[in-house]
């Protein structure tokens, strides 16, 4: 499947080529070794954070017969190749969201859809020792645990003991515990911050040969972005990318492509047509609202705040509200933050300890002790429990703390 989107053409397709995900790969590498696989593997996780790319990674390194010494499978071999092109003619099979989303008339299509992967769990595979299924989007059939849930039509089938199908599930969101899950071996995608987001984006600029122009030699992307947009894109400009992605590797590489396609390489561009803000302005005037302050910078924000945009303004103020809690907790905070490593140049994370006296603690100090702190933090509470949350009720109750005094 030949494709000029970054995010799909960009794809991992090896171990190797994925980003973090250390728990994961250590069970592939181990089940290798083994030569043991657990039946039901879990991924769970918000969209763009790369739970089917690690799915149809694991897949193919359960069916490929050419693994490297790394655990990688070849991406050459007709069951790879199947599973990279997603025509899964071979031993793996996928059945997406779209497929299980209820009917008009109800549950028919996700009864359907459970048939068909019973069906499929009881056939033989073809082309080798093992059949792979692939089932996204699994919380829309775990919805509730109860004996009248049609995944129960699976569990039988998952226990077989001389069975030689293996599950593969993806999940949206986190799914209480019941028969299915515990049947699982369980993995949570946690979403990663806009540093993250921002070191991503620049190891597949590093990856991604780009030419303007049809016929131009192609070079590195991040090496044309340098000649092009400038350093000061490259640092700023990509940050707001990753901010604008609301914490998605796969929105961020879009949204990379779609600013390289119309050289929006402008940084007040970028922040007004994906709608993001400055984070330290929001970080700004949520401490003035909390120390009660009346300065027009709080209406100038938050009159900035839009539908594409308010999430961004929960997660920074729910940061912030963590940060203040753990401080009056422990008296100190725990971060991880990237340092490059003098021998090989490679960035890596470090766990720093910070305590009172230094900018980050005492600013988290100061904000669990500001006159309208519980007020803020009942407010995100609030927001974080509302079926359809909405801008409008997250600025509604910010601008209530900010007129009691």
């Amino acid at each position: 499947m030949e494709t000029n989107q970054w995010s799909i053409s960009q794809r991992p397709t090896t171990l190797d080529a994925v980003t973090g995900c250390n728990s994961i790969k250590e069970l592939v590498r181990t089940s290798i070794k083994k030569k043991e696989w657990p039946r039901a593997i879990l991924l769970t996780g918000k969209y763009g954070t790369g739970k089917t790319t690690m799915a149809k990674i694991i897949a193919q390194t359960m069916v490929c017969k050419n693994l490297d010494e790394n655990g990688n499978p070849c991406c050459q071999c007709k069951d790879c190749k199947a599973i990279i092109d997603e025509t899964f003619t071979r031993d793996v099979k996928m059945i997406g969201g779209e497929s299980i989303k209820k009917g008009d008339n109800g549950a028919d299509s996700i009864m359907e859809a459970v048939k068909i992967l019973v069906d499929r769990a009881k056939t033989q595979p073809v082309f080798g020792d093992k059949k792979v299924i692939i089932f996204e989007e699994i919380q829309q059939l775990v919805s509730q645990n109860d004996k009248t849930n049609p995944i129960n039509a699976l569990l039988k089938i998952m226990e077989k003991p001389n069975s030689k199908t293996y599950w593969i599930f993806t999940s949206m969101a986190p799914l209480p515990p019941s028969g299915f899950t515990s049947r699982c071996t369980k993995f949570n995608f946690a979403e990663p911050s806009n540093t993250e987001v921002l070191k991503f984006l620049y190891n597949e600029s590093r990856k991604i040969m780009y030419a303007e122009n049809e016929g131009d030699e192609k070079i590195p992307l991040l090496q044309y972005l340098l000649n092009t947009a400038g350093e000061n894109f490259c640092k700023e400009g990509m940050l707001e990318i990753a901010k604008a992605a609301n914490y998605s590797y796969r929105d961020a590489l879009q949204i990379l492509q779609e600013v390289v396609t119309t050289k929006n390489f402008d940084i007040g561009g970028i922040r007004s047509r994906y709608g993001t803000v400055q984070e330290e302005n929001i970080i700004h005037i949520l401490r003035l609202i909390a120390r009660g302050a009346k300065e027009d910078k709080v209406l100038d924000i938050l009159s900035q705040i839009d539908n594409t945009n308010y999430m961004q303004l929960y997660y920074i103020g729910a940061m912030m509200i963590k940060d203040a809690e753990t401080f009056r907790t422990f008296g100190k905070l725990i971060k991880k933050t990237s340092v490059k490593n003098k021998e090989t140049g490679e960035s890596e994370e470090v766990v720093k300890v910070i305590t009172k006296g230094s900018y980050e603690a005492d600013e988290a100090y100061e904000f669990a002790n500001a006159p309208n702190y519980q007020k803020i933090k009942r407010a995100f509470e609030f927001f974080s429990m509302c079926n359809n949350p909405s801008k409008d009720i997250l600025i509604l109750k910010l601008l209530s703390c900010y007129n009691d005094n």
